[in-house]
């Protein structure tokens, strides 16, 4: 059925020269690495549907028949001018405007692939959902997912909340943290070899091969209606500002925070608080300008005084916030990191380790690669397939998604794992080949995923 996902078993011999449309910006990397493994895989080359035709409501070319993967709209200027409104392209910012533009152009892709017969490669609901961390992080907590504290309460009138109020705290994932970690192994896991050591051989990475059938392939476990989700978390709090917050942060008697844009990506907008008494820091990749506006640069930074951390938490605020407790990542090679995990028809098929020596491990902002294998020596096989594990359920609650990239936190104490984001568009990961066993090994991350398509 038309704007349904991708389901491949039945139908690779009913769709021969099936024709392949992206929906993206075109010369943009992501659709050109895309084209490039559809014509290496044997399908004709795709047909670019801007997104430009798509916000500004354009008649949308879509072939009979074809096959319709939604891709990012990236940074391109025109795009960003529709959907957030007119001004600089590195303003921070716009992200509620920019989220319900974003989910009508969705709804017209979905209404052009019925009126063509065309099938989507994802679901469109899905990935509205996606780019709302509040709704997100909700989701993934009623499944069990191992994810950080959120901010959630019904919240009392902003002058009752004082540091001693029991009224409002940070609620609980329903999998704490410490249920998280694997059991416990027989015997602490070998430190990996130091990086200068040449005569230990490398560590292969366990394959992920003995993970069952896809999670898309079979019904999942329903989740709970949105008002149980509340019920089972609390609602979202909307924080009206820098003060607001403070006073939520006093009384859940929690001084670290992470601070996201409710519609927010590439870390725009993120802000890493700490704030204990007299002190406080917040770092971000914000660049607060003298006349008092926020754009995004490419250096993360430290602000100390108090009057900026109050501008920059009440420029953002009206766009919405998502809060979450600030969870302490293992170091490697001299930085944190995370994991970002690409997850195919259910599996996990790519890995990257991210480290920075800032709260934010995003490559653009100056993270680097780790060594993955490091990684995985010091969790142990237990360990790194419990990671995966936790990656492929957090894919399992985006079931009509065929992919998804997880970023995924590992605990200072190398055990308790959390979930940091759920991406719909998280696959733009050039010159990485596939994990040992997951059947993509020489593959890239569109490769992997064409390679799954009906012919």
């Amino acid at each position: 059925m038309a704007g349904q996902p991708l389901v491949v078993a039945a139908e690779r011999t009913a769709a021969a020269a099936r024709p392949l449309v992206v929906v993206g910006v075109p010369g943009d990397r992501r659709v050109t690495m895309f084209g490039a493994a559809a014509l290496n895989a044997g399908f004709a080359e795709p047909v670019v549907v801007p997104w430009l035709d798509v916000l500004s409501g354009r008649p949308l070319d879509v072939p009979a028949g074809a096959l319709v993967r939604i891709d990012s709209p990236g940074e391109d200027p025109d795009c960003d001018a529709l959907l957030r409104g007119p001004g600089s392209p590195t303003r921070v910012g716009g992200g509620a405007r920019w989220h319900r533009t974003f989910v009508r152009g969705l709804n017209r892709v979905r209404q052009a692939a019925d009126a063509a017969g065309a099938r989507l490669c994802g679901d469109v609901d899905e990935i509205g959902e996606l780019f709302d961390k509040r709704l997100c992080h909700a989701r993934l907590n009623a499944a069990g997912v191992p994810v950080p504290a959120a901010l959630t309460a019904s919240l009392p009138a902003p002058s009752a909340l004082t540091p001693a109020s029991s009224a409002l705290t940070l609620a609980p994932s329903t999998s704490p943290m410490a249920s998280s970690a694997p059991p416990p192994p027989p015997a602490p896991p070998p430190a990996p070899p130091p990086a200068s050591s040449a005569s230990a051989p490398a560590r292969p990475i366990p394959s992920p091969a003995s993970f069952p059938p896809s999670p898309t392939s079979s019904a999942p476990p329903p989740l709970p209606a949105p008002s149980a989700l509340a019920t089972t978390i609390g609602p979202p709090i909307r924080i009206r500002g820098y003060d607001h917050l403070r006073a939520l942060m006093s009384a859940a008697r929690h001084p670290r925070v992470f601070v996201k844009p409710a519609h927010g990506s590439s870390a725009s907008g993120v802000v890493a608080l700490h704030a204990a008494g007299a002190r406080l820091s917040a770092t971000t990749s914000v660049e607060l300008t003298p006349d008092g506006h926020l754009h995004n640069s490419l250096t993360v930074r430290t602000y100390t005084d108090e009057r900026d951390v109050a501008t920059i938490i009440d420029t953002l605020a009206p766009d919405g916030l998502h809060v979450e407790r600030w969870f302490p990542k293992a170091s490697l090679d001299g930085g944190v990191f995370d994991l970002r995990v690409v997850v195919i028809d259910g599996r996990p098929t790519h890995a990257v380790a991210r480290v920075s020596r800032t709260p934010m491990t995003n490559l653009h902002l100056g993270g680097r690669r780790g060594d993955l294998q490091q990684v995985v020596a010091r969790l142990g096989e237990p360990g790194w397939r419990h990671a995966l594990d936790v990656c492929a359920r957090a894919a399992a609650c985006f079931p009509a998604t065929p992919m998804v990239a997880v970023d995924l936190m590992i605990g200072a104490n190398w055990r308790s794992v959390a979930v940091a984001e759920v991406n719909a568009f998280g696959d733009l990961l050039p010159n990485l080949t596939g994990l040992p066993g997951s059947g993509t090994e020489d593959m890239d991350t569109y490769a992997a995923q064409i390679a799954r398509f009906p012919r």
